[in-house]
């Protein structure tokens, strides 16, 4: 043991791997969370006294994570990804399926966008078995609270192994509604690509679908969590699991 004391000191962890808020603290001393680090302040260490601290981490949101990312169907398996309005170039449908958490389509219509849909078409019959998303604008919690976020959608498939003989009109057969899907707003958390599923939901389970193969899929926001400034709303990840 030292003697005499430290007149100001701290201690940074941060990791790409781990997400905050699963993180238990014990022992000693001040923590903070900032900018996705966890900082320990003392402002005045006395090296007379023993000082100790603790982390627990539960691995339950890397696990969900990686499985999410491991069966994400290849984005070049999509032939087309549309939407019904775009606020600009900068938040195109095509941001849903880029990998980067930070950026978001933005829908471009007055209002908050309910009605507004996404339609993703593939090059090929797929088998899909979930989809998961990631609502409102993740590129900082300044961007999240500032802009909506959907809290209730649509989810439409479009397969040839479904829909004949029905009533339908031949523009939409083949065309199933799916079940309405409610969301939770859920608060802000810092999305490193070993921690999506601390943001990402649930939009459908396809597996009571058998082996059916999908052609096409289209989402549409039926309500909305508004933004504490915009309108706008936003979607920033889209993701189709694989078998």
């Amino acid at each position: 043991m030292g003697k005499g004391y430290i007149g100001a000191f701290s201690a940074t962890i941060s990791s790409t791997n781990i997400s905050w808020d699963k993180i238990a603290i014990g022992g000693d001393g001040n923590w903070q969370r900032s900018n996705g680090k966890l900082v320990w302040k003392a402002p005045q260490l006395d090296l007379n006294k023993p000082t100790s601290f603790s982390l627990t981490y539960d691995a339950e949101v890397y696990n969900r994570s990686q499985e999410i990312l491991d069966r994400t169907l290849n984005r070049w398996l999509i032939d087309d990804i549309k939407a019904s309005s775009t606020l600009g170039e900068a938040y195109k449908a095509e941001n849903l399926i880029d990998g980067n958490y930070a950026t978001a389509w933005v829908e471009g219509t007055e209002g908050l966008g309910v009605g507004e849909s996404i339609e993703i078409s593939f090059y090929r019959s797929v088998d899909i078995r979930a989809i998961f998303l990631i609502g409102g604008y993740t590129k900082n919690a300044v961007a999240y609270g500032q802009n909506a976020a959907p809290a209730k959608m649509k989810l439409e498939i479009y397969s040839n192994d479904i829909g004949r003989g029905t009533s339908l009109s031949d523009k939409e057969i083949g065309w199933r509604e799916m079940p309405m899907v409610d969301l939770n707003e859920i608060p802000f958390t810092h999305i490193y690509p070993d921690n999506v599923s601390a943001m990402a939901q649930r939009i459908k389970d396809m597996g009571d679908l058998g082996d059916v193969k999908i052609e096409k899929i289209r989402l549409t926001i039926m309500e909305v969590y508004a933004g504490a400034k915009y309108q706008d709303l936003c979607i920033s990840e889209i993701f189709l699991l694989e078998p």
